[in-house]
């Protein structure tokens, strides 16, 4: 509860009137329920005992009835409304806040996500919050306040039965549902660790449909994916187990409510303080009381995923940005897909910058990198790459031709060495300086939902009809934008669909084109290309690149006569 309140308190306290009024509506639904069974007791006692006698008065209790029938229903419709448009607005105010602070993470931060993890922050987590404010927080309010004008009006016609009846609804809703919470919180907090892992899972093995079944490796992921299931199946049913049991003990409490007061309606009757259908009505009016209780259980079990929700979205949130002094400490090794994810993060955070860096040397001394600094996957390398050079770096697939490129990009930190821009330690250059050096193309670069032009910017509007044109000419696409029947604004697709392979990477060159980068780091950018593509694309990057530094990773077979270095890469022995 503690972590709900500090994710969803300042937005409960800004909108305080509206969240009030969502509260009295849900007293007002509660007040016409009871007093609906509380006149329908009274009614229809009094009508038996009366029998056939015209001295009762059938129409007044008739149109009251009537009346707070209607009440409860229109209170009820308002109640759904003002409750699930706080919600709502609650809802949508933490998914645009946590949005707006990934979207500042630097890409080495969103790199140690897990597949499909940040949108299941920004939806799943979210949803499960409105267990808490519509299940736990509206019930219990509403009940110990509806419940303890109730029991004052008991009070005053049968001054015990008041006491029973409020004693009995503090422990039904407010003891029973706390140690239930208790008890479920670890349980909860497992299953909501345990739904993650398998929607990361899910995503995994949607990317990786078409290798699963040309590699026979279907069950390679059902293996796993079966237990997650079986693991979260046992988990939800304990949890259903305790929110019954918590069911069981509020139904206790109201056979005692229910005991004492047949007891105590009894001596009072029999005394005459009170009469029989007067007794029988409030009797019955405690029984809608106790109706109220029924979302608690269920809202303490929820409890326990709510509460890891709110952590992982108060995590997200609170996350300070990288310094990049902290470049040297021990990063864990992301996921290749989360890696794509940060490049691509790493070149639209830069898209906006107009100044065009001036191309220099690119320097190494000793440079080791990897995930772990007991197994680098490399052996040191030190190199010294001067202005506009074209490098070949060439090895087996898995040597590690990636991950040097991240660390030059900025997204892995190296192990240890020295690595140096234009005499500049790269180390100690500002993420957002080292961007406006240094950018990447890969086989992997996204083509996004949206228009040509779209993927060229990226939203961004510095860019004139004109220069997109000539990125587009220059990466030897033009010709195939203009049979296009929108031109720049044709729609691509998701994933650049209706583009075909060859096509995607050269609109993610002309994309490059615009950027302000002056040191190209190409990751096998033909890879997946029939020869004569892959030829073409190679020698239309090259021409592209200018002046630039381009340093072209591949384990195929290219001219090495385009190359004014190569380097053969290998892995540490022993």
């Amino acid at each position: 509860m503690k972590g709900w309140w500090q994710l969803c308190g300042p937005w409960i306290k800004r909108h305080r009137w509206a969240v009030a009024i969502s509260l009295l509506v849900a007293l007002s639904t509660i007040a016409a329920g009871v007093g609906l069974l509380v006149v329908a007791g009274w009614f229809l006692t009094a009508a038996f005992l009366v029998g056939s006698t015209l001295s009762f008065n059938f129409f007044a209790p008739s149109a009251l009835v009537r009346g707070l029938s209607m009440w409860r229903i229109v209170s009820r419709y308002a109640e759904r409304i003002t409750g699930h448009r706080v919600t709502l607005a609650l809802q949508a105010e933490i998914r645009a806040q946590t949005f707006a602070q990934l979207a500042q993470l630097p890409p080495q931060q969103l790199a140690q996500y897990q597949d499909g993890d940040l949108v299941a922050r920004l939806i799943n987590d979210v949803e499960r919050l409105d267990a808490v404010y519509l299940l736990l927080v509206v019930p219990l309010v509403t009940a110990l306040t509806a419940g303890g004008l109730y029991s004052l009006l008991l009070g005053i016609q049968m001054p015990w039965g008041g006491v029973v009846l409020f004693g009995a609804l503090l422990v039904a809703a407010a003891c029973v549902p706390f140690w239930v919470a208790r008890r479920s919180s670890r349980l909860g907090q497992a299953a909501a660790h345990t739904a993650a892992q398998l929607r990361s899972l899910s995503h995994e093995m949607l990317a990786a449909q078409v290798d699963m079944v040309v590699f026979s490796a279907e069950a390679v992921f059902e293996q796993p994916f079966d237990a997650l299931n079986q693991r979260l199946a046992q988990q939800h049913q304990r949890l259903s187990d305790w929110a019954s049991f918590g069911q069981l003990l509020q139904q206790l409490c109201t056979s005692i409510v229910v005991g004492a007061l047949l007891l105590i309606g009894i001596l009072t009757v029999t005394t005459q303080a009170l009469s029989g259908p007067v007794w029988v009505g409030l009797l019955f009016g405690a029984l809608g009381v106790f109706e109220l209780l029924a979302p608690l259980t269920r809202g303490a079990t929820a409890l326990g995923m709510a509460s890891a929700a709110a952590q992982r979205l108060s995590s997200t949130a609170s996350a300070k940005l990288v310094d990049e002094a902290s470049y040297k400490t021990k990063a864990a090794e992301p996921r290749r897909t989360a890696q794509k994810a940060a490049v691509a993060r790493s070149i639209e955070s830069v898209s906006a910058l107009n100044a065009s860096p001036q191309v220099g040397r690119l320097q190494a001394q000793n440079l080791q990198v990897g995930y772990d600094a007991a197994f680098p996957v490399l052996i040191p390398l030190s190199f010294d790459v001067a202005a506009g050079e074209r490098v070949l770096i060439s090895g087996p697939s898995g040597i590690g031709k990636s991950t040097l490129l991240h660390t030059l990009l900025g997204i892995q930190p190296a192990l240890s060495g020295q690595l140096s821009y234009q005499g500049q330690s790269l180390e100690s250059m500002a993420l957002a300086e080292r961007l406006q050096h240094f950018a990447l193309l890969s086989q992997h670069s996204t083509v996004f939902l949206g228009t040509i032009a779209f993927n060229l910017t990226l939203g961004q509007t510095q860019f004139s009809d004109d220069q997109l044109w000539e990125a587009l000419t220059r990466a030897q696409l033009a010709d195939f934008v203009r049979t296009l029947p929108h031109g720049l604004h044709s729609w691509v697709g998701e994933a650049g669909h209706s583009l075909s392979t060859g096509q995607a990477r050269r609109l993610c060159l002309a994309r490059l084109l615009l950027h302000p980068a002056v040191v190209w780091l190409l990751d096998e950018p033909t890879s997946g290309l029939d020869a004569s593509t892959a030829q073409a694309l190679l020698h239309d990057v090259l021409v592209a690149a200018g002046n630039r530094t381009v340093l072209w990773v591949t384990h195929e077979a290219v001219p090495l006569a385009l190359f004014s270095q190569h380097w053969s890469l290998t892995a540490p022995t022993g």
